[in-house]
């Protein structure tokens, strides 16, 4: 119970803290994050643990940073 709350509580405040952002910059955001997992994971495979992910999800994570980017760059969100 007290998991769940604590959880249930991170998200608004999350919540909160997006939603003064315009949306140029969530979409910012979701771009470095997705460009920082895609390159992390990518850079750090050769680490024993990370070396068990499936090359099929690393692939996968690089091809959404790759969208992501071009959607920044093609089409801001701020136009749509």
């Amino acid at each position: 119970m007290g998991q769940q709350h604590l959880v249930v509580h991170l998200k608004q405040q999350l919540e909160r803290r997006l939603a003064g952002w315009s949306p140029l910059q969530r979409q910012r955001r979701r771009t470095l994050l997705a460009v920082g997992c895609g390159l992390g994971s990518w850079l750090l495979r050769p680490i024993p643990p990370l070396s068990w992910f499936p090359g099929w999800l690393i692939g996968a994570l690089l091809l959404w940073a790759a969208v992501e980017l071009a959607l920044l760059a093609w089409r801001p969100r701020r136009w749509r």
